[in-house]
């Protein structure tokens, strides 16, 4: 993969039009598409006060009090909060709440929500704020995440998507997930 990776880089710019920069790109899209599925995971703080946040927003995905609040809740100052939950899941309280937001929003649009309330049920005022969010972070809208080219899954958005299956499964652990982006998508940068 690495080489393949190399030999692009070093033939760059690309031009789909030359037959060898077309095979390189194939080829290359098809190692891609075949690696292992990395868990999306949202890994939980130990430390009690910073427990406590994270249960309360596991609950209510929706909660939109400011870091200072959620602070205030547990006894705590928001530098403390932040500095917790930055050693203990390497993720800023914000962040950790968004990664909390995308892994709820995955399983109620893979059991068929509809996407406008999905946004509404983890905390976004609107469906296009929503959908940013989860672009930037699976480099798709979440109609063609679930709507790839693949038959895998037994689960559907409503109303179909000519039979094709979600790209999420559970795997083992409370909050992971497994996420695979469809097949022919790029994510911004350029790579799968």
């Amino acid at each position: 993969m690495r080489e393949l990776i190399l030999a692009a880089v070093r033939a760059c710019p690309l031009d789909l039009r030359r037959p060898a920069h077309e095979r390189l790109v194939g080829v290359l899209l098809d190692e891609l598409a075949a690696l292992p599925v990395a868990p999306l995971r949202l890994p939980l703080p130990a430390d009690p006060r910073a427990r406590r946040i994270a249960d309360a927003l596991l609950a209510d995905p929706a909660d939109r009090s400011t870091v200072d609040q959620l602070a205030r809740r547990v006894g705590t100052s928001r530098r403390t909060l932040e500095r917790l939950f930055r050693d203990e899941t390497r993720l800023s309280v914000g962040r950790w709440r968004e990664r909390m937001r995308l892994v709820a929003a995955l399983r109620l649009l893979a059991a068929g929500e509809p996407v406008t309330s999905v946004a509404h049920a983890v905390g976004y005022a609107t469906p296009s704020g929503f959908g940013v969010m989860f672009a930037r972070e699976l480099g798709v809208s979440p109609a063609r995440y679930f709507c790839a080219t693949s038959r895998r899954g037994p689960a559907r958005p409503r109303g179909g998507c000519n039979a094709l299956g979600p790209r999420v499964a559970p795997v083992c652990g409370h909050h992971d997930l497994d996420v695979r982006r469809p097949p022919g998508t790029v994510r911004p940068g350029g790579f799968p």
